[in-house]
């Protein structure tokens, strides 16, 4: 089964890809947030190319685990692309996610926006094929 791991974000949406064959996930790319219906385009796109039969969404919530604004316009995205979509979207708790990426990426002097998100996702997606055992 190949899986997209989506990062969610204002301006840029970070992706990562699995297989549930190898069980890891790898950053994949990123795209630019210009507006809600350019990128649902794109991600459609994507996931007819890849044959993705799995999506997961990083939910963002606060350290003390509840729903902020950013979770709701998170969830307001899944429910379109849902929409648009007929395979299985599903969410993992991004919590510390962008941090975890961005030391990965100070250790390794490649710290740039696109790949932040990039690793993001693909953090997020380690998680969750770690906690499902996919």
């Amino acid at each position: 089964m190949n899986i997209l791991g989506i990062d969610f974000g204002q301006r840029r949406v970070g992706l990562a890809k699995a297989n549930s064959q190898n069980k890891i996930a790898f950053p994949f790319g990123y795209l630019q947030r210009k507006n809600d219906q350019q990128l649902l385009k794109e991600l459609i796109q994507l996931i007819e190319k890849e044959g993705f039969e799995l999506i997961v969404i990083g939910l963002p919530l606060s350290v003390k685990f509840q729903e902020t604004k950013q979770t709701k316009t998170t969830k307001r995205f899944a429910t379109q692309l849902s929409s648009l979509v007929k395979i299985p979207i599903v969410f993992e708790n991004e919590l510390f996610t962008s941090q975890q990426a961005q030391q990965i990426l100070k250790e390794k002097g490649k710290l740039k926006k696109g790949e932040l998100d990039r690793v993001a996702a693909q953090l997020i997606l380690q998680s969750y094929l770690d906690k499902n055992h996919i």
